[in-house]
């Protein structure tokens, strides 16, 4: 006995079906078909499309309130919409969205430098005692290590301060680092 394709759109068709072909429908109806939604889709809210013109606004928004371009990866840690995969995709790549919001992006693996003033907020800590990294992250303000310690090593480069560590660690690292001025290391 011959099978046939089951015409889900009531065209009449009466294409026959290989008999090793588990589908119902042939190719051709099976393309022009679109089945109703399932219980499950149905009230499901639809994703937002981010247009390019949102997607350079909101870059925008970011160096008004920041004053600089933002990375991507500090573009995550915000949690800021549109999710960075999306400005991504849309914009071709996230150095392309920057160059299209207007800004130039940064060399890769370029460090974020310091702020103005935050060298001299971190001296004057300095001299009130010891820092640590953590320390000095809270004295500049900023959630980036790599920046506090650029700070602390070019103090250290420039012989105003000294870096004591207690131990180093399973994998070769400094332990328990620890900030001095060298008239206190000196003491």
């Amino acid at each position: 006995m011959k099978r046939t394709c089951n015409d889900p759109l009531g065209t009449g068709c009466q294409t026959v079906l290989s008999r090793y072909n588990p589908d119902t429908t042939c190719r051709a109806c099976a393309d022009r078909y679109v089945p109703p939604p399932s219980p499950k889709q149905v009230g499901r809210v639809q994703p937002q499309v981010w247009p390019p013109e949102a997607i350079i606004a909101a870059l925008q928004t970011w160096a008004g309130e920041f004053g600089r371009t933002p990375t991507r990866d500090e573009w995550i840690k915000s949690g800021r919409k549109p999710h960075h995969s999306t400005i991504s995709k849309r914009m071709g790549s996230w150095s392309k969205a920057i160059i299209a919001a207007g800004f130039e992006p940064r060399a890769a693996n370029r460090p974020v430098l310091p702020r103005p003033g935050q060298r001299e907020a971190v001296l004057a800590a300095l001299v009130e005692g010891p820092l640590t990294v953590a320390d000095t992250m809270r004295v500049i303000g900023s959630r980036r290590r790599d920046v506090a310690h650029l700070i602390l090593d070019r103090l250290e480069a420039e012989g105003v301060a000294r870096c004591y560590y207690d131990h180093l660690g399973v994998d070769g690292r400094r332990v328990n680092m620890r900030w001095f001025l060298m008239e206190q290391a000196a003491a």
